[in-house]
C-alpha cells in the first residue's frame, strides 16, 4: 500500500456514501501516497501542494505518420511554476484565514507524478509568492481547491492547541 496509512482507508469505508478528500502537504505529493487512494472502487481524492521543481505533461498528440522507435507515452513536458508565463491568468476571490483575498491563479489539467489519470493543477500567486496545488478531483474549481487546502492550517492549529 505504499506510505498511505490504513486509517484513511478505514475512514473512507466508514463514510461509504460520501466523498472523502485528504489534504496533505508537499511531502505527500508523490505516486506512492496518491495512487493507492485513487485505485479504490470509490476513490479517495487528494489535494496537496506540489514541490517547486514539479513537472507535468500535456496530452499526447498522435503523429500523422508512424515513426521509427518506441511510441511516446506522454506529451510535451511543462514546468508547473512556468504555467504563469504560458497560460491565461484569472483573478479570483478566496476566503483564506477568515479574510477575503484576491489571488491570481492559473488552472490546467495535466498528467503529473506518473499517476494513471490527469489531475487539476492550480498555480497561485499572492504577492510574489508562487505556489502550485494539485487536486485529483477535477470537478473542483480553483476557488474550491484553494479554500480546501487553506482549511488545512486551521485544523493544524486546532490540533496544536488541543495538545
Amino acid at each position: 500500500m505504499g506510505q498511505c496509512p490504513c486509517y484513511i482507508f478505514q475512514f473512507a469505508d466508514w463514510t461509504c456514501k460520501h466523498t472523502v478528500r485528504v489534504v496533505a502537504d508537499a511531502y505527500f505529493s508523490n505516486k506512492s501516497f496518491i495512487q493507492p487512494l485513487l485505485s479504490r472502487k470509490t476513490p479517495i481524492h487528494v489535494i496537496t501542494k506540489l514541490k517547486r521543481n514539479a513537472v507535468g505533461y500535456l496530452d499526447l498528440k498522435k503523429p500523422q505518420t508512424k515513426k521509427r522507435g518506441r511510441p511516446r507515452k506522454r506529451g510535451q513536458k511543462i514546468k508547473i511554476v512556468d504555467l504563469f508565463k504560458t497560460e491565461p491568468i484569472q483573478s479570483i476571490s478566496v476566503c483564506l484565514y477568515e479574510k477575503i483575498r484576491a489571488i491570481e491563479v492559473v488552472a490546467k489539467d495535466l498528467w503529473v507524478l506518473a499517476l494513471d489519470r490527469k489531475v487539476r493543477i492550480v498555480v497561485t500567486k499572492l504577492g510574489s509568492n508562487v505556489m502550485a496545488l494539485i487536486s485529483t478531483d477535477i470537478t473542483l474549481n480553483p476557488t474550491q481547491i484553494i479554500a480546501i487546502y487553506g482549511s488545512r492550517f486551521s485544523i493544524e492549529i486546532a490540533i496544536i492547541d488541543m495538545k
